[in-house]
């Protein structure tokens, strides 16, 4: 809604403010995936697919004057990205809440990553780790319990609405015509 009814000089801040934020965080992710020069690649990759893809030409009715729907999702992505590697790099109680909350975020605004906290628990315990510390079954049921706790009230608004059990977003993937 503040995009949509802001004035066209604000959608200038929010690219730079996210443009800054992407880039930051393919960064981040970058050096914690390889080192400093994986940060820098994912940098240059970034910065030479925001040339490639046509990003102007998208509809303006379904991703805003800006397309900050997609952009402020994929910096969500972008952020439990890193957040999953960086609890991969030492699992624990702590690290698996902040990843949960990050996911719980997520599927405030978008439902994509719904299925995410448990196939990654599934693939914890299933796959021998590589030199790295597996989660306890603490950290794991937090990781698959906390992103859903965001929904509560989102499910409860729904059935005081519209009287049905309505999880996550209600006919987003029909476009309208």
């Amino acid at each position: 809604l503040l995009f949509n009814h802001a004035l066209p000089h604000y959608w200038k801040g929010w690219r730079r403010l996210s443009g800054s934020a992407a880039f930051l965080l393919i960064f981040t992710l970058g050096c914690l995936i390889g080192s400093e020069f994986a940060g820098l690649a994912s940098i240059a990759l970034l910065l030479l697919m925001s040339h490639v893809l046509p990003y102007g030409r998208q509809p303006a009715s379904w991703h805003g004057s800006c397309g900050y729907l997609q952009s402020f999702f994929s910096l969500l992505v972008l952020m439990v990205a890193g957040l999953s590697v960086w609890r991969a790099r030492s699992p624990s109680l702590r690290r698996s809440l902040v990843l949960g909350l990050a996911l719980g975020a997520s599927l405030l605004y978008r439902s994509t990553l719904v299925f995410f906290p448990p196939l990654l628990a599934l693939f914890e315990r299933l796959l021998p780790g590589r030199g790295t510390a597996r989660p306890t079954w603490k950290a794991q049921a937090i990781l698959c319990v906390v992103p859903y706790l965001f929904l509560l009230p989102w499910i409860w608004m729904n059935w005081d609405l519209h009287r049905r059990f309505i999880p996550l977003e209600n006919g987003e993937a029909i476009p309208s015509v």
